[in-house]
């Protein structure tokens, strides 16, 4: 991981080469070194329950609440667009919806 010291980092790549010659992989078998996060889905696979950082279950909005901007819901009355006939016009209310109806 990203805090292992460089002993730690040598004793796995020592780890590696030894697992390559117990399975009597060939000698120019490469062996890969991913930074922590960066994993690749290759990789991953071969984990059940591996999870990435800030990854979501299931489908819908993903978010993190700390960087959503707060919205502040106002009330609208659509009755309102009326008492302004350049609003209405703006908004092609070609009348205010009191007449009658006939089909």
């Amino acid at each position: 991981g990203k805090d292992a010291n460089p002993q730690e980092r040598k004793a796995a790549m020592k780890n590696a080469e030894q697992f390559i010659q117990q399975m009597n992989y060939p000698a120019n078998t490469q062996i890969q070194v991913l930074p922590e996060g960066g994993e690749t889905p290759i990789f991953k696979q071969f984990f059940k329950d591996w999870k990435d950082k800030d990854q979501s279950d299931g489908f819908g909005k993903v978010y993190v609440t700390e960087r959503v901007a707060k919205i502040e819901q106002i009330e609208f009355d659509a009755t309102k667009l009326h008492e302004s006939p350049q609003m209405a016009a703006q908004h092609n209310m070609v009348d205010d919806g009191s007449g009658k109806v006939e089909v």
